[in-house]
């Protein structure tokens, strides 16, 4: 499969906090930022779990789609959808959003990932009596 994203914006969704943080504009894509997505994007075309969707036809979101080529409007208004879910079923856990612009195979698509947090571990230095101590922490905010 042959994956060419174009653009992606990235929004954190904590239920905790009163509002979600949408971002203004799509991400910076470095070579690494570039192959998690594509990794990601490949394995969700490859799971049993993968949910494609189609609208609607007498759907007024995709009405709006076809003729709004703002795509961080769009991701935003995707966003605060799934944050109003988030606030309503308090089961769904906290995690960022990634809304995705990109192609499989020429075919165009948009991504909706759900990146859930989950623990992840790091070292902590500190200095204790002026002789550094080293010990490990954990993050409660790590991405898959």
């Amino acid at each position: 499969m042959e994956v060419k994203i174009n653009q992606v914006v990235l929004h954190l969704l904590d239920p905790g906090a009163s509002e979600p943080v949408l971002s203004d504009r799509a991400m910076d894509m470095d070579a690494d930022l570039y192959e998690y997505y594509t990794a990601t994007l490949e394995r969700a075309f490859a799971s049993d779990e993968v949910k494609n969707c189609r609208f609607l036809p007498d759907s007024a979101f995709a009405a709006e789609m076809a003729h709004n080529n703002d795509f961080v409007d769009i991701s935003r208004r995707i966003a605060g959808v799934i944050f109003e879910q988030m606030l309503q079923y308090q089961a769904i856990p906290a995690g960022d959003l990634a809304v995705v612009d990109f192609t499989a195979d020429g075919v165009p698509f948009y991504g909706v990932l759900k990146l859930n947090y989950r623990p992840g571990y790091t070292h902590h230095t500190e200095n204790v009596d002026g002789a550094p101590v080293n010990s490990i922490i954990q993050q409660r905010a790590c991405l898959p």
